[in-house]
Parts: structure tokens; sequence; C-alpha cells
């Protein structure tokens, strides 16, 4: 393939296979000869002005890629000194650095990765100048320089800068006059950057500077929120924060509603915090923020509390865990570690945690050891922690485009825990893409080993192991080593369901079915596996009394479908559907009000219906259907969307059509 391409780009440089041809030759070691070629084909005087731009954006990629990085942050700066920022949005995984945006800001993100602080602060430099240069927010319509440079400064600790550029991207985007003009939006359809998401981003500079009377009085005093209350704002879902890390890390997004309930907390409002925390438990279980923002509220003791949460909804870990956390800071060692061990058994990959908190258990159950004199114990615990830290270092440098780096580092991060499933199996991958295959071998074998022990339930996925089945090579040694555990352990039931994971992705549902359903006969409360039937039954025949059991124990396990996504559309048996939906524990509905924005209430409330533009018009109706299906599900709502009272519907609805 390399031969191929090079072969065809030297006889045709205009055709589009350049991204290939830097990915296929950095496999095959040729990585030099294709910058070469990337290099003397960008300065050929006959090239089309977009193919220029292309090669030239893939300079930098391709030598990050291969560890050349002086190179590489040459090639950056001569970009953003030309006024040419390239395009490095590749058409493959392992060398996109779009997530980093434009070059500068590329530069500066590269050298806080390798502590080289002259970089970091000519990318600033270059990323703000762009900003001053660029008066025309149409030209950067669907991007979020301000935004992206903004969160980069606040994250360095520079707050009052991040919040200059802020308060400047606020003063493009708001109209100017007292009258808005037709077309403006304050969710963003008008070209340039939303106001209500630069103020959002303004929230989270001042709540990361300690400014929580300034988070107060710009929900308070800012006029363009485009709504009245927060509840408005979060229902809607377009103003979460994380917005702006590496790509690929699983993330619970930190929504605008607890920098509020956080800011009430500190000024002393303490009940109107608690009563917009109560509602984000309800919307983002999963989110560490907001067991932290409970344990400040009730420090004497929140355990009722979280055991109330947890008997919610039992595949959510995070109440166990903070449980644990506030039994040893307060001496109840035993019921501690208890507490951590149910939680880690209930997810024990905890893939689904961004970086930094992935592993809490983990860390809970270290210091409980320690103090109860395990020191053997404690310290395997800290060293498998580490090893994911190490690990999430390396994801970084992996999607800044620094591949052979990052693979180095998934490499030693083994060191400190080799039983880390995920990192043998992300390091497979990465090897694998490199075209080092018998090393990758390896490595897949023992992820695949290692699984059965790590999924839990609700097995959630790490960044990196969603593709852990991809290809021939892996799925013949997966065959082997699945098989050979159901042998040794035909009792154990993610041993099956890892059988009909790679029965799917063989493209053989029935078989997958089989093992499927072997794993629910084991477990009958194996929620993940209950999920995957109804899933797969999409491809294959399945008895319609097989359909309604599947849905019937997903409503029981997971009634407010949290975890997993299902629907009735093709229940057959409509009275137990009532039934089971009548007796399951439904989600309490969205408060019509969580924080009223006085300014913004105002603004709204003076614009009448008649003078609404069709887009505010259209965002009105989203709101209103988002809130009708965040509400509690009733029996009558899970009838009305069966399939068949559908068609049934539509029948008698034509008859009375044709009557008339």
């Amino acid at each position: 393939m390399n031969n191929f391409f090079a072969t065809l780009l030297k006889d045709n440089p205009e055709s589009p296979f350049w991204n290939e041809y830097v990915r296929v030759a950095a496999h095959a070691g040729h990585a030099d000869e294709a910058l070469n070629l990337v290099r003397t084909t960008s300065e050929t005087k006959d090239l089309s002005r977009a193919r220029r731009a292309e090669l030239k954006g893939l300079l930098p990629t391709a030598l990050l890629a291969n560890d050349d990085v002086e190179a590489g942050i040459a090639e950056l700066r001569r970009s953003v000194t030309n006024q040419e920022p390239p395009s490095l949005r590749g058409n493959y995984d392992s060398y996109s650095t779009s997530e980093f945006g434009q070059p500068a800001l590329l530069i500066a993100r590269i050298g806080k990765l390798l502590d080289q602080k002259e970089w970091v602060a000519e990318g600033i430099a270059a990323a703000r100048k762009k900003l001053e240069d660029n008066t025309d927010p149409e030209t950067r319509y669907g991007s979020n320089p301000e935004l992206e440079l903004a969160d980069f400064l606040s994250d360095l600790g520079r707050g009052p800068e991040a919040e200059d550029v802020l308060l400047k991207a606020l003063s493009k985007a708001v109209p100017k006059g007292q009258a808005a003009p037709r077309n403006f939006n304050p969710y963003g359809s008008g070209g340039g950057q939303p106001a209500a998401t630069i103020l959002s981003e303004l929230v989270k500079v001042y709540h990361a500077a300690a400014r929580f009377e300034d988070v107060l009085r710009l929900l308070d005093d800012a006029e363009y929120w485009g709504v009245k209350d927060l509840a408005e704002l979060q229902d809607i879902g377009a103003y979460g924060f994380s917005s702006y890390h590496f790509a690929g890390h699983h993330s619970v997004a930190t929504p605008l509603s607890f920098y509020a309930a956080s800011a009430l907390a500190k000024t002393g409002r303490k009940k109107e915090a608690a009563s917009i925390l109560n509602h984000l438990f309800e919307r983002q279980p999963g989110l560490d923020r907001l067991y932290e923002l409970l344990l400040e509220l009730e420090p004497a003791n929140p355990v009722a509390q979280l055991d109330e949460l947890f008997a919610q909804d039992p595949f959510e870990e995070r109440p166990l865990i903070w449980k644990a956390h506030w039994l040893r800071t307060h001496g109840k060692l035993e019921e501690a570690e208890g507490a951590a061990r149910k939680a880690i058994a209930i997810d024990p990959s905890d893939g689904e945690e961004g970086p930094g908190d992935r592993m809490r258990a983990y860390s809970e159950l270290a210091e409980i050891r320690a103090a109860r004199g395990d020191t053997k114990e404690a310290d395997f615990l800290r060293s498998a922690v580490a090893a994911i830290r190490e690990s999430e270092m390396a994801d970084r440098l992996h999607e800044a485009g620094l591949l052979k780096r990052a693979v180095k580092m998934y490499q030693d991060s083994l060191t400190h825990f080799a039983d880390a499933y995920c990192i043998q199996s992300r390091l497979a991958v990465q090897l694998a893409d490199l075209g080092l295959h018998e090393q990758a071998e390896e490595h897949y074998r023992r992820a695949y080993e290692l699984m059965p022990e790590s999924f839990g339930r609700v097995e959630s996925h790490c960044f990196g192991c969603e593709r852990a089945f991809e290809g021939e090579r892996a799925q013949g040694i997966a065959e082997k080593v699945f098989t050979q555990l159901a042998q040794k352990t035909p009792n154990k039931p993610q041993v099956h369901y890892l059988l009909g994971y790679l029965r799917e992705e063989q493209e053989r549902p029935k078989e997958a079915l089989d093992h499927y359903r072997q794993a629910v006969k084991l477990d009958p409360d194996y929620l993940n596996a209950w999920n995957k039937i109804s899933e797969t039954s999409t491809k294959a025949v399945v008895p319609a009394a097989e359909r309604d059991a599947v849905v019937f124990n997903l409503i029981r396990l997971d009634p407010r479908r949290r975890h997993v996504s299902y629907t009735f559309n093709t229940v057959s048996d409509l009275a137990t559907l009532w039934v089971r939906i009548a007796e399951a524990k439904a989600s309490a509905p969205p408060p019509a009000t969580l924080y009223p924005l006085a300014a913004s209430k105002v603004k709204v409330e003076k614009k009448s219906k008649e003078t609404r533009t069709p887009e505010e018009m259209q965002m009105v109706e989203q709101l209103y259907f988002l809130r009708q299906e965040q509400g509690s599900i009733t029996p009558a709502m899970a009838v009305t969307q069966n399939g068949f009272i559908r068609a049934g519907a539509g029948l008698i609805s034509n008859s009375i059509m044709e009557l008339e």
C-alpha cells in the first residue's frame, strides 16, 4: 500500500489520498520518505492552492506522529506566521489533532504536555493575536477559538487573561444597540459565538478562580442567556463544560447548574444549592463533583442520602464510593471497605469516568487497607491507579499526535500494573496501528484474559478499548482465549457475554444471541447482557414472548434508562407493559424552575411571541419536547409509543378521513 500510494501521488499529486499515504507510510516504517514527498510536492508551482494547503497541514501531523517534535513545532510556527493555518483534521484516528483547533493553540498545548514553557507562551501569544486580527465572527462560524483559548488559560491558572478573552468575545456576540436584529439568536445560529455559551464559559472561569459572588452576579445580571431560568439551559443541554478536553476521553460533563449550586453553597445559600443538587443527582448521578458538593452541604452525616441514591440506581457505583470515603474519614474502616469493594464489583473497569476520576474506588480502597495495616494490598491498589493515571497522560500525548511517544508511555504504565486490561488493550491497538502485529498479539491475548474479571453487570469500555476486537488477528486471539475460558469457567456469565460480543463483531448475530442468553441465564440481573440481546434481536428472528421478556427485564433493572436505551415499539403484551411501567421506580419530573436568570428573564419577556424569529420558535418547541421526554414515563405514554398501537391509530385516522 505504501508503494502504491507513493507512486500514485508522485504521478498525480492532486489525488485526494495524502492523508491515507502519511498514515500507511508511518505504519510501514517509511515516515521519512512520506515527509520528503509531502515537502517537495507542496513546493510544486503548478499544484492547486487547496492541495498545497492540505499538504502544508499534513507536515506537522506527520512530524509529530514520527516523534520529530521540534520539526513539527517549527511547521506549526510557520503556518501561524504565514497566516495559513494547516488542516489538522486527518481522516484517521491515530494522527488526528483536530481537537486542538488552531495551530497556535496546538503549540501551547504540546508545550504544556512536554513542560516546554516557552512553547506555551508562544502559542498563547499567537492565538491571541489571531483572534485580534480576525474581527469578523462569521469567518469563525462553527469553531470556538475564544472558548478554547479561555479554557486553556483557565486550566493554567491564568483566570484574568481568560476573562479578558471571553469579555471581548461577548462584546462581539451580543447585538449592538437596544433592539436585537432579526437574525440574532442567543444559541448561536446567527453566526459567531453564541452569547450564552460565552457566558457559561465565563461562569466556569469565575468558579475556578473562587469568585463565587461573580458567578451569581453573572447569572443574575447578564441579559443574553436567552432564557428565563437555569432549568431551561440545563434541559437544552448546550452549555455543559468539558467541551475542550482531549478527544476520545470518556467524560461526564459538568453542567452549568453545578457551578450555580456550588457558588450558592459557598456564599451561604445552602438551601437553594441543595435544591439544584437534588435535581442534578436525578440527571447526572455519575458526576463526582456532585458528591463533593453533597459532603460539603451535609458534612455531619450524608450516608442516608447516599444510601437513598444507590437504592434508586443499583448500577451507579458513585454513591458507594463517596459513602466509603466519608466512612473512612470518620474512622469506620470496616464499613468503608465493604462499600468500596461493592462499588468495584459493579463496574471494575470504571471506564465511563474521565481522567482523574476513573478508579476512584481503588484509590479509596487503597487508603482503607493502609489504615487497616495491609500495606501490601494498599501498594498494589495504588500501583493500579498509578498505571491508569500514566495511561491517561499517554492518551493526551496520543491525541496530540505524539504517537510513538504515547505508545512508549503505555508500555511504561504496565510496569505499575500489568493486570489492567484497558492498558493492555489500547497498547495492542496502538501497536497494531504501527504495523507491529507480533508485539500486539501478546497484549491482545493478555487483555482478553483479563476482561472477564474486569467486567461487571454494566461494564464501560475505557478510551481505546472499543477497538479491542477489530481485525481478523485480534478476533482469532479472542476466539481462542474466550473458548478456553468458557471450558474452564462455564458458569461465569462474563465469559459468555464476551463470546457474544465477539460473535457480533464477526457478524454472527444468531450465535451472539445464544451466548447472551446463557449470560442472563447465569445472572438474571446482568443488565448489559439483556441490553445486548435487545440490540442483537434486530438482526435475527426472536419470538415475540422473548422480545417482551427482554424489555420487561430492562424496565426492571433500569427503569430510568440511565445506563441502557430501549423502546416499547415491538412489545406485544401491552397489559403487562402497563403493569411493569406502573411498578417501576420512575424518575422525578424535571422542575419548572432551578434558578431564575433575572435580567435575562426581563429581556425575554419583553419580546412577544409575534416578534420571535423562526429559529427562536424552533428552539421553544425543541425545549418543550425535551422536557416532555425527560419527565416520568407513564403506562399510557409507554403504550402509545408501541408500534402496534401507532399503526392501529393510523388505520383509524385514515378510516375517519375516508368517511369524511
